[in-house]
């Protein structure tokens, strides 16, 4: 059936923003400077750009990734029907229907898609011969900036240089992570098997991650009734950004 004879119903009551909502996004696009300065001064820069993360290494830092009130405007016109699928998203646009899902995730992001082990993703004790604890001994909880202190440094390993830059993408740019925020102790024990690392399916678990978070971005709060003055939207949403920049016109 073609998806523009379709019956549909708005999910969302309210279709235009209301008023005093505030909707922020974190990419943290500029972080990448001194990632690329360290693995250029460590001769990693190429053995990262021919990874399966390289691409995003190389955005230009001048891109401005970031029109959450765009983004709060497409959601609100989410629409759904009978044979929609959970992993997907669709919304009225103009008077058509258009998709958010897998297929649109692929093209924009790059990322791929497999199974994931559940395993990699669960909490494990530090280890004293790791990543985290050799670079930051006294700290319990490290942040994004932290890490970029750190790749200022002149002594530092070269592999080691290389993990970190791969934390720092996907926790700023992939997971939409704020730099002074911790990085999740989940990337860190990942780290350690840099091979499962550039392997894992990152497109699989990153798309499940922004999808949440879109979703969650328009839930309604039980008490008031009404969508919250103040949204984070996490995960990859410059990939959303980019297909509602698409079809979207005011």
């Amino acid at each position: 059936m073609d998806p523009q004879s379709r019956q549909y119903t708005y999910i969302h009551d309210q279709r235009v923003l209301p008023p005093g909502t505030r909707a922020t996004t974190h990419c943290g696009i500029n972080q990448l400077g001194p990632v690329r300065l360290a693995l250029g001064r460590y001769n990693m820069l190429q053995s990262f750009l021919s990874s399966p993360l390289g691409h995003f290494l190389q955005i230009p830092l001048s891109l401005q990734m970031s029109a959450p009130q765009l983004i709060y405007q497409v959601l609100l016109r989410e629409v759904t029907f009978p044979e929609a699928r959970e992993d997907e998203m669709w919304f009225e646009i103009g008077g058509e229907l258009y998709r958010y899902g897998k297929q649109e995730f692929i093209l924009i992001s790059g990322l791929r898609f497999g199974p994931i082990n559940k395993k990699s993703l669960e909490a494990r004790p530090v280890g004293d011969d790791s990543l985290r604890t050799r670079l930051f001994p006294h700290q319990n909880l490290v942040s994004g900036q932290d890490i970029n202190a750190v790749l200022t440094r002149e002594n530092l390993a070269a592999d080691d240089v290389l993990k970190l830059g791969y934390i720092a993408v996907v926790n700023m740019i992939l997971l939409g992570h704020d730099e002074s925020k911790n990085v999740p102790d989940m990337l860190w024990n990942m780290i350690e098997d840099l091979e499962a690392f550039q392997a894992f399916p990152w497109g699989t678990y990153i798309y499940s991650q922004s999808l949440y978070f879109l979703r969650l971005a328009t839930k309604v709060d039980k008490r008031s009734g009404k969508i919250g003055k103040k949204v984070n939207i996490y995960g990859f949403v410059w990939a959303f950004q980019v297909h509602s920049v698409t079809y979207y016109s005011i």
